[in-house]
């Protein structure tokens, strides 16, 4: 990891930092994908993660 990377300062291409690999996406409130990348929100993984825990 790059040290700017590790103070919190990404270079991002969309969704992904181009250093380190970290990604963080931007969901639209109005619908199930990212602002940046386009990518589609996969509401089955996350409900089996919130019933899991």
């Amino acid at each position: 990891m790059g040290l700017m990377c590790s103070l919190g300062k990404h270079k991002w291409d969309k969704c992904k930092c181009s250093v380190c690999g970290k990604t963080q996406h931007e969901w639209n409130k109005n619908s199930e994908a990212c602002t940046r990348c386009g990518g589609v929100l996969e509401i089955a993984t996350i409900s089996s993660a919130v019933s899991a825990a």
